[in-house]
Parts: C-alpha cells; sequence; structure tokens
C-alpha cells in the first residue's frame, strides 16, 4: 500500500496526468505561477513580495499615526506645538479653540480617509496629503527663512524628511499598481 501511495504522490506533483509532459518536479510549481512566500514569481523579492505586502498596509499605518496626532492634540497640544515653538497656553481661548479644531480635524480627517477607503485611493492620499504639507513646508522656508534657533529648525527638518519619505514610498507603492487590463486578464 505504501509504494502505491508514493507513486502515485509523485505521479500527480511530477506532473504526469497533466497533458504536457513535465521536466521534473519543479515544473508544477512554476506553471502555478504564484508562490506563496512572496507573492508573484515574476517579481523579484524585494519589488514584488515585500513591497507588494507592505502597499495595503502603508496608507493604514499612516492613518493610524494621524489618529495619534489627533489623540495627541486633544489631550497635550502645548506639548505638541511647543516642539514647533507654539506657545499654546500663552494664546487667549479662542486662539486654542481655533488652533485645536484645525489640528484636531485635520487629523481625523486624513486619518478616516485612509483607514477607510481601499487601499489603492488610500494610497494615493498618503501621496497628497503628505507632498503637499511637504510642499507647503518648502513654500513656509522660501518666505519666511529657516528658524534661527537650532533646536527648533531640526525638528523641522525632521518632519520635511518624514513628509518627502513617506510621498515617495507611497509614489513608489502607486506605482506598483497592475495596469486594469492586467487585473482582468489574470486567470486565479
Amino acid at each position: 500500500m505504501f509504494i502505491y501511495l508514493f507513486f502515485f504522490f509523485f505521479q500527480a506533483e511530477d506532473g504526469i496526468r497533466d497533458a504536457q509532459e513535465s521536466r521534473g518536479l519543479g515544473d508544477v510549481y512554476k506553471r502555478q505561477g504564484i508562490n506563496a512566500e512572496y507573492g508573484d514569481r515574476s517579481q523579484s523579492m524585494v519589488g514584488g513580495g515585500v513591497m507588494a505586502w507592505y502597499r495595503p498596509w502603508y496608507p493604514r499605518v499612516v492613518g493610524t499615526v494621524f489618529l495619534a496626532i489627533a489623540v495627541q492634540m486633544v489631550a497635550c497640544p502645548a506639548m505638541m506645538l511647543g516642539q514647533d515653538g507654539v506657545q499654546f497656553n500663552e494664546m487667549n481661548v479662542a486662539a486654542r479653540a481655533e488652533v485645536r479644531a484645525y489640528y484636531v480635524g485635520t487629523a481625523l480627517c486624513i486619518a478616516a480617509g485612509l483607514l477607510a477607503l481601499p487601499a489603492n485611493q488610500a494610497l494615493r492620499g498618503v501621496g497628497m496629503v503628505l507632498g503637499c504639507f511637504a510642499g507647503s513646508r518648502v513654500l513656509s522656508y522660501a518666505s519666511d527663512g529657516i528658524d534661527s534657533d537650532e533646536g527648533f529648525r531640526l525638528h523641522q527638518h525632521c518632519v520635511f524628511a518624514a513628509e518627502v519619505l513617506g510621498t515617495v514610498v507611497a509614489v513608489l507603492l502607486i506605482g506598483m499598481e497592475e495596469p486594469a487590463a492586467c487585473k482582468e486578464s489574470k486567470v486565479v
């Protein structure tokens, strides 16, 4: 019985039962076209596997960061804005309400969109939001100059670098999208 099962197993795995002739055990897996560990076999592990796996998660991570920013602006706005040199507690009540509403409202809108939209649309949202933030920062540097305080300057540059990097990652992940014609022609 063991010999029969052993023989039957290798016949099925080797592709002998297929209409075309097989060149060995690996041929079956090549014809499947999908490698369970790394995704599409036609793409490299970095370009196709890891990045393709990360693609739907990236906008969710960025959305969660914006949600955390909103929560922090409600809980401790003086600390959050103090990093940028804004003296929140020295503002009058109307100014504090305006600043908090702007920051919390913006962060919540961005978080809701990135967490609720389908991944391909959310990726475009990440690229647009972070790209606009980075672009606005460049305009601000051009019109106002760079802060003279070294601590604030370092913070501004780090935030700017994170915005640029986040935008670049989003654009690269958007570039990995399959054209609609390819998606429709794939056989599952």
